[in-house]
Parts: structure tokens; C-alpha cells; sequence
């Protein structure tokens, strides 16, 4: 049986959640429980659309193949799947495109398929920080992240995800992320 789930969500610029910047229409596909296909759309605060984001997780749920468009500036970025090969690739507007190949695919997440990782392993994660490596295709490259716990409720597990190098933490941020356990949703 094929389902539709649709998320909207607002980006915010402050923790007290005062400054908005952007919404987000996030819509996934799936087929008999499996997700397949999402697509994901930013608007500006007028509500005009901004940006998209079109994965597909056929071939990997923790390495869809991807297209990000941002309508503002005019890139276009993502990772190909082709003769076998994942390629990362950026192309700013006006100018041809980069590409690169994944030389290493080991513990190396794209897009979104870090967070359905965490979502299918959310007991793991309560209990021991991780490492993965998330593709940027605007570096052609990927980076290491470490994902851990900090904090825990019986229903709730607050995670932060950060550079893995304590020397690009000093000039990053880092992001905090809630699950609920039950529902296996950001809250």
C-alpha cells in the first residue's frame, strides 16, 4: 500500500523561538511502511517558495540519492547515484558544474538519511554517543559528526549533533535535536 505523510515546521533563528526565518513542507513517500521518495519545501516568510529538496531513498535510507534547488541563489547540489559510483555535486548559478566521487561510503550519511538512522536506532543512541560522517556537497566533501545524548526522559531523548574535531567545534555551532521515543518523530 503506498501512504503520504506530510510535516510542516518553522525554522527559527533563536532558541526562544522570536525570529523566524523560513517554513517547511516536508513530505514523504512510502510504499507497504518503506519510505521511498520525500520532498521537502522551504518558503520565505511571505510564503513564496525559496528552495527544495527532492530525495530518494530506494537504494539507501541512509544515503538517498538527492537534489537540493535553491531559487534564491540559483544552486543546485546533491548526490548521484551512476555506473555503480556515488557522486557529490554542487553548481552555482551560471557556472558548470563540480563533481566528485565518494571514494569512502563507510559510516558516511547524506541528506536526510542521518536522521531516519537515529530514528530506527534511538535506543542505541540514548545510550552512547556515535560518529558519522555527513555529506556537504557544497564542499564536495563529507565531515565528521558525533551525535550524543544530552538529556532523557521516558518519552523524550534530546540529542546534539557537532563536529567530531574539538577544533572545528570552537568556531561551530553545534544542533540540538528532540525525539519522541513512542511516536519516533522530532518533536
Amino acid at each position: 500500500a503506498n501512504t503520504r505523510e506530510e510535516t510542516l515546521a518553522r525554522a527559527y533563528l533563536d532558541a526562544e523561538k522570536k525570529i523566524p526565518v523560513y517554513t517547511e513542507r516536508h513530505t514523504g513517500f512510502f510504499q507497504n511502511g518503506k519510505l521511498q521518495t520525500s520532498n521537502n519545501d522551504y518558503f520565505d516568510l511571505n510564503g513564496k517558495k525559496i528552495a527544495e529538496l527532492n530525495s530518494d531513498y530506494t537504494k539507501s535510507l541512509m544515503m538517498p540519492t538527492y537534489v537540493f534547488r535553491d531559487f534564491r541563489t540559483g544552486l543546485v547540489e546533491g548526490l548521484r547515484w551512476q555506473n555503480g559510483e556515488y557522486f557529490v555535486y554542487r553548481q552555482k548559478k551560471g557556472e558548470p558544474e563540480e563533481v566528485k566521487p565518494l571514494d569512502n561510503v563507510e559510516n558516511v550519511f547524506s541528506c536526510q538519511g542521518w536522521h531516519y538512522y537515529l530514528i530506527a536506532n534511538l535506543n542505541q543512541v540514548k545510550k552512547s554517543p556515535i560518529k558519522m560522517k555527513l555529506i556537504f556537497p557544497s564542499r564536495l566533501d563529507y565531515y565528521s559528526f558525533r551525535i550524543r545524548p544530552i538529556d532523557t526522559t521516558q518519552d523524550m531523548l534530546k540529542l546534539r549533533l557537532e563536529f567530531d574535531s574539538w577544533i572545528i567545534r570552537l568556531f561551530t555551532p553545534h544542533l540540538d535535536i528532540t525525539y519522541d521515543k513512542k511516536k519516533k518523530k522530532i518533536v
